[in-house]
């Protein structure tokens, strides 16, 4: 298995907004125009719930609302908080890869496969079963795909720019906080007095 593609910061970047929001935002707006579209040409109710009862059919139109009212906002929020991640976006691909997995499985397992199979016996299994396995894929593929952002040598620079004698020991101390809310704080070590 080959190592992912190393780029620099504001490749990594890019690339992960782009996996993060313009590329689940194309499979919504291209799942709307199916549904849509399926939905002109066909015209007929469909069945929107399955189960007991006698009337579970409804308006096509009943996907396209579904789509759209999870897939929009789940890509405004995880879009705004990638982007929000300066640094970050472009060190971690499990952003991307959830963003790409989600998407792919409400607009296939929950819209599209929900409509076009859903007269089929199968449905909701079928659908619902291969948006979950068409998601892992996106998502797999996603994280493969998606280029890693290089190391910086700035901390080992400015380690080596320390002037030391050659008897001298150096050591580096310093305190971590957890940000406010977090369920549980670090122990605070002894303070020595001189």
């Amino acid at each position: 298995m080959s190592q992912r593609r190393v780029v620099d910061h504001a490749t990594a970047r890019r690339a992960a907004l782009v996996a993060t929001i313009r590329g689940p935002l194309a499979i919504v707006v291209v799942a709307e125009v199916i549904l849509i579209g399926i939905g002109v040409v066909g015209g007929r109710p469909v069945i929107v719930h399955w189960g007991a009862g006698s009337d579970r059919t409804g308006p096509w139109w009943t996907y396209a609302v579904l789509v759209a009212a999870i897939g929009l906002p789940f890509i405004a929020v995880i879009g705004f908080f990638m982007v929000r991640a300066t640094r970050m976006a472009g060190m971690n691909s499990w952003m991307p890869a959830v963003a790409m997995g989600v998407t792919v499985f409400h607009t296939v397992g929950l819209g599209v496969g929900s409509v076009v199979l859903n007269d089929s016996p199968l449905a909701p299994a079928l659908p619902l079963g291969g948006g979950v396995v068409l998601a892992i894929a996106a998502a797999l593929l996603t994280w493969r795909l998606l280029p890693r952002e290089a190391a910086t040598a700035e901390s080992v620079e400015a380690a080596d720019t320390i002037p030391m004698g050659s008897n001298e020991v150096a050591a580096w101390a310093g305190t971590v906080e957890l940000p406010r809310g977090s369920w549980r704080s670090l122990p605070q070590p002894p303070q020595r007095s001189s």
